[in-house]
């Protein structure tokens, strides 16, 4: 091992960052722009139905599966003040855990998760956010990859990205064995 630091650093290549850009291009041609659209748009209407009582930040999802199905998910915030602290369960991971239910895991096996479309305010501008950390790791979960689309309030694709640019050195399934 290095006695420097410096010799230590982790940035992800410009190899890396090409092979990432051109595996997001041959996934929204494998996808289709149309189909892109219509989750974006989805995602912007189910947002309505989020329950954000503590933060008022509505949030929809809808996750598209290897089998091509897809599933919608909102954040629901619960204020459990007699537990001592609210809860949240965020869109993304929503979506994923309704693709669960759907029975995505016995159609595609356990990395099913194709593609992750949410809809939130900051889904446009320069100072635009995508999945928190935790909803990366939900991606995670599912897949070794994924399209990560995020769209503004009213369903227009502001940004296309990947599970694996947003996060580059996750835990996987592949880490644990799981085809």
């Amino acid at each position: 091992m290095s006695e420097r630091l410096e010799d230590l650093i982790y940035t992800p290549s410009l190899q890396e960052i090409e092979e990432q850009t051109a595996w997001i291009e041959s996934q929204i041609s494998e996808i289709g722009k149309p189909r892109l659209y219509e989750m974006a748009k989805r995602a912007s209407e189910v947002r309505r139905g989020a329950s954000a009582a503590l933060s008022g930040y509505l949030v929809g999802s809808v996750v598209l599966t290897k089998s091509g199905d897809t599933y919608e998910g909102v954040n629901v915030e619960i204020d459990v003040a007699p537990l001592g602290s609210p809860y949240a369960i965020h869109a993304e991971g929503s979506g994923i855990w309704n693709s669960v239910v759907g029975g995505e895991v016995q159609k595609s096996g356990r990395r099913f998760v194709k593609a992750i479309t949410v809809s939130h305010l900051e889904g446009s501008g320069e100072n635009w956010s995508g999945p928190c950390g935790i909803c990366l790791q939900d991606g995670y979960e599912f897949s070794d990859n994924a399209l990560v689309v995020i769209a503004d309030v009213d369903g227009n694709i502001q940004h296309i990205t990947s599970l694996r640019i947003l996060m580059p050195r996750p835990f996987t399934p592949t880490h644990l064995g799981i085809e």
